[in-house]
This record gives C-alpha cells, structure tokens and sequence, in this order.
C-alpha cells in the first residue's frame, strides 16, 4: 500500500513539473517539446559572458520580430527559385 502511494506521489510529482514546464514554454522562458532550439540556447549562454553574442542575439531576435510582423515566410522555409 505505502509502495503505491508513493509511487502515485512520484507521478503526480512528474506530472506537475511537465506542466510547468509546458508553461514555461509558452512564456518563452524554456525550450521545452514544442519550440525549436536551432542554436539559440548556446547563444544565449554565451551573451551571458560575451558582449559580441550579445549582439547577435539582439540582432537575430530584432531579425525574427521584422519577419512577425511582416507575416512572409522565414528564409529557410521559401523554396529555391526554379
């Protein structure tokens, strides 16, 4: 009985840190199961420690919002001229 509960617990516990972090995710605060990474988690630890990457990161992000806004697709997804 005690082996069940606990185990009941462990789920429970699994669980809830998948939720939170679904909705980490959706505050663009991890990179989690339904975002992308394409390189951007070492980008941004390495802006963390060099002003350089900083800079690109800024750059790449101004970069993203412009094709938001604009609503064209991102280059890697326009096929090549036939």
């Amino acid at each position: 009985m005690r082996l069940a509960l606990w185990g009941l617990a462990a789920a429970a516990a699994l669980y809830a840190l998948h939720r939170g972090a679904l909705w980490l995710e959706s505050r663009g605060w991890l990179y989690y199961s339904h975002t992308r990474r394409r390189g951007r988690v070492w980008l941004a630890l390495a802006a963390a420690f060099d002003p350089n990457a900083r800079k690109i990161q800024e750059v790449q992000e101004a970069r993203r919002l412009e094709q938001d806004e604009s609503g064209d697709d991102p280059p890697w997804k326009l096929k090549r001229g036939d």
